[in-house]
């Protein structure tokens, strides 16, 4: 589907570019994204194709995106869109073209997942908080590594944050005894990281990868902290959209920690916490049965 794009003018001066035609890709809470068709030659890279995201609620959100796409591709693992201008109204990155999986496109994928989980801080976090989707991520101040354990920053930084969205609109005895035993119990569950803390994607789910025309996964939409890299197992998985290839491929570089699948299941929590802070239904009651799990209250 073309558009006509407001800010269509703006993003033509600033580039110097004659764009030829508007397409809407997809329209969301968060941003509008756009791929932008231009006049050919016109940049030095040669593309004749740009993608364009606008729209953001929050404007610093642009800058937070470029610095998440800037801080993987240093990695040197996954290919990530190239960020072609910053703008304080809008984003332009380098358009990739869709292609078609190959036979080695997911072992590639999780050889690259590897590479990204060696680049490594000696910090958990990140210098400043960004999004997770629309819900704001904490990520800072950091937490060295030497100053607290890797379940205190999951607990006070993924944990309690969307608990206290929680709290404003409704509340019950389930979510104080979250809020009053869970440390204890991500104490003994969440391990430390064993050579520092891993550059993660953060919302690594089927709808921010895509195949580009060499049938290599690149991923998108990156909401980056420096954690534990379990935690971006648990979210692949909990959404699905990755086969049992990837995550058999990586556990046997990686072997998993000794309580890696309630590990798993506190990750999962803080994605069900936000999502039924975003959508409601039926996440609250998922979120909970994960709790009374891991409190041990259910079978």
């Amino acid at each position: 589907m073309q558009t006509n794009l407001p800010i269509r003018e703006e993003v033509s001066a600033v580039l110097k570019v004659e764009i030829l035609t508007v397409t809407l890709l997809k329209g969301g809470a968060m941003a509008n994204s756009y791929c932008l068709k231009i006049k050919p030659h016109t940049l030095s890279n040669g593309q004749e194709y740009l993608f364009l995201k606008t729209d953001y609620i929050d404007p610093r959100a642009y800058r937070m995106e470029a610095e998440g796409l800037h801080e993987l591709s240093r990695a040197q693992a996954f290919r990530v869109p190239q960020v072609i201008y910053l703008h304080k109204n809008f984003l332009v990155t380098e358009f990739i073209k869709a292609g078609e999986l190959h036979a080695n496109s997911w072992i590639n994928f999780a050889r690259n997942l590897c590479k990204l989980h060696e680049f490594k801080n000696q910090a958990y976090g990140l210098r400043e908080d960004n999004y997770l989707g629309i819900s704001p991520q904490k990520n800072s101040p950091v937490i060295l590594l030497q100053d607290g354990p890797w379940a205190r920053f999951f607990f006070e930084y993924r944990i309690l944050p969307p608990l206290a969205m929680i709290k404003k609109r409704e509340w019950n005895s389930q979510w104080q005894q979250l809020v009053d035993k869970a440390f204890i119990l991500m104490e003994e569950d969440l391990p430390d990281p064993k050579s520092g803390a891993s550059l993660l994607h953060g919302d690594l789910w089927c709808g921010n990868y895509l195949v580009d025309q060499a049938g290599e996964i690149a991923v998108v939409d990156p909401a980056i902290y420096y954690g534990h890299p379990e935690a971006e197992l648990a979210m692949m998985n909990l959404f699905g959209g990755f086969p049992q290839e990837v995550f058999d491929y990586y556990l046997q570089q990686n072997p998993p920690s000794k309580n890696f699948a309630r590990a798993q299941w506190w990750y999962q929590l803080y994605h069900l916490l936000n999502h039924y802070n975003l959508f409601g239904g039926g996440y609250g009651d998922q979120a909970l049965e994960k709790w009374q799990q891991l409190a041990g209250t259910t079978s």
